[in-house]
């Protein structure tokens, strides 16, 4: 089984992050081995949260990683700070990995959350710069490209995916950008590998927490297996389509605690 490495938190009582993370790589035949970079005592939405810093603890995990430790990839998600961001940059710089795959976690609906301030972003810019796919929701693919998400925002679609695809041509790594909305019903994932690729899937429900890293563990799951990078997206946006719809059908369906892993079938 090919090895790979996982940046992300650990959430309590959630189905995100790590603990969804982990079980699909598995289920895809590659180990994922963790660098935890925050535990939280139950999902981040929900007031009351704690959380426990592990910046000193990804410091120390990348440290004892000798030389001897080879790993096919590495798949970056949620960190907590920018020290984080750069100690990882750095170790990328140490360790060539053939697939990179960073979800640049740093917000939505065109608002940066809370945790992050323009510092985190220059060192995310900094980042992706070392990856050979990054998985941005439109949010994050404008703060990346230093763009206003409210100038674009109200596009009319055509106008909007030439938009996506002349910011991702700026990048330098393949983009796949996630969660556009085509209309009310409808649901754009847009892939850059040269030329430019929109898949359009039902939207159904409302957003829930942990689809994000469902997507990149699929993608980065079959990537890693050798898998084209549309026929990978289109399993994973398959999948969760038809995830959503049998958690909704058992009543298991949970916006701030996110969905149960169930093995559906995909297309």
């Amino acid at each position: 089984m090919n090895k790979v490495l996982v940046v992300n938190d650990l959430t309590t009582l959630c189905n995100c992050s790590l603990n969804v993370i982990i079980p699909i790589l598995r289920d895809l035949n590659v180990n994922g081995y963790p660098i935890v970079t925050g535990i939280y005592s139950k999902p981040k939405n929900l007031a009351g949260v704690k959380v426990t810093d592990c910046t000193e603890i990804v410091m120390e995990t990348i440290s004892s990683l000798g030389e001897n430790n080879k790993f096919d990839g590495i798949l970056t998600g949620f960190m907590l700070n920018s020290i984080q961001v750069d100690k990882i940059n750095k170790f990328l710089d140490s360790r060539k990995f053939k697939n990179v795959m960073i979800d640049p976690v740093m917000g939505d609906d065109g608002y940066v959350f809370s945790c992050f301030n323009k510092e985190y972003i220059c060192y995310m810019q900094r980042l992706i710069s070392k990856s050979t796919i990054i998985t941005p929701n439109l949010t994050e693919l404008c703060l990346l490209c230093d763009i206003e998400y409210s100038k674009i925002i109200n596009l009319k679609t055509n106008q909007l995916l030439y938009l996506i695809e002349e910011m991702s041509k700026n990048m330098n790594t393949k983009v796949i950008t996630t969660g556009i909305k085509e209309n009310d019903s409808r649901l754009l994932t847009t892939i850059y590998d040269n030329s430019f690729d929109v898949i359009s899937n039902e939207k159904i429900g409302d957003r829930v927490v942990g689809t994000g890293d469902i997507f990149s563990a699929i993608v980065f799951g079959k990537i890693v297996n050798g898998c084209d990078i549309k026929e990978a997206v289109s399993y994973a946006t398959s999948y969760i389509s038809n995830l959503i719809k049998a958690n909704i059908y058992e009543n298991t369906y949970d916006n701030s605690y996110g969905l149960t892993l169930k093995k559906v079938k995909c297309y």
